[in-house]
């Protein structure tokens, strides 16, 4: 067992050339700050209550619309419940995420059908 568990998460930025960054607020130099104190999602808006530590999509938006442009490409290496999926489709941004466990993945897929009107389609595997 953990003695202590943190309370926040890491997040990496990294890009080809000069950076991007854009005021979060239209015509203010206004930026997120490192710490956001905010409710975590609730199983609603999580995708069925499976996944423990959901981010809520508003917590995410901010940083996503400041350090990306339109069509910018994010990557998002644990998928979980696919909140970064939503905020960067919400954005207009495409995003690419992975997930090893089916269960999550499947939460995933049914948010983005939810959310986009489209169906999943395999295109590898069994």
């Amino acid at each position: 067992d953990e003695l202590f568990q943190n309370e926040y998460e890491n997040a990496i930025f990294a890009t080809s050339g000069k950076p991007h960054w854009e005021g979060y607020e239209k015509g203010k130099k206004i930026c997120p700050t490192d710490f956001i104190d905010h409710i975590a999602a609730d199983e609603k808006s999580s995708g069925q209550g499976i996944i423990f530590g959901t981010k809520p999509i508003e917590l995410l938006i901010p940083y996503i619309k400041v350090l990306t442009k339109r069509d910018d490409l994010v990557l998002e290496p644990f998928g979980g419940s696919g909140s970064t999926l939503i905020a960067s489709i919400k954005l207009g941004r495409r995003c690419y995420l992975i997930e090893k466990s089916p269960v999550y993945a499947e939460v995933i897929m049914n948010r983005w059908e939810k959310l986009t009107g489209l169906k999943r389609q395999k295109i590898h595997g069994k």
